[in-house]
């Protein structure tokens, strides 16, 4: 691995996270457990992320291509504020197939970042 990516440690085995919490597409509350059944690829993001904008077009291609019952793309910006800077940005680079999960408190980071041990965000 290179670059940002070479600081990524994948986890040895799988782990639930149910206790994860944001904000769905409609601006209610859901946490992790009601993926139940799927698997689940959660990304963080944020608009003033380089790598993150960067990697926005391919997790919208995946998910147009395998997106399903059993696998879904989960989002979730982490911007503070509104709502209005992450539709923006979605809408400018075309992301079509994936919805906007927010977090703007950016509890969600600082859960998963306790947690970053073997996962490698550090």
């Amino acid at each position: 691995m290179k670059g940002q990516v070479a600081a990524m440690v994948a986890a040895y085995e799988p782990r639930k996270l149910t206790a994860v919490s944001f904000n769905g597409p409609d601006g209610k509350p859901l946490t992790l457990d009601h993926f139940a059944g799927k698997t689940v690829l959660l990304n963080l993001w944020a608009t003033w992320c380089v790598p993150c904008r960067e990697e926005m077009p391919a997790l919208n291609a995946l998910e147009k291509e395998m997106g399903s019952d059993r696998f879904q793309v989960v989002p979730v910006n982490i911007d503070t504020g509104d709502d209005e800077k992450p539709k923006a940005f979605l809408t400018e680079i075309g992301v079509d197939a994936l919805q906007l999960y927010r977090d703007n408190t950016i509890a969600v980071f600082n859960s998963l970042k306790k947690r970053a041990s073997p996962w490698g965000c550090r």
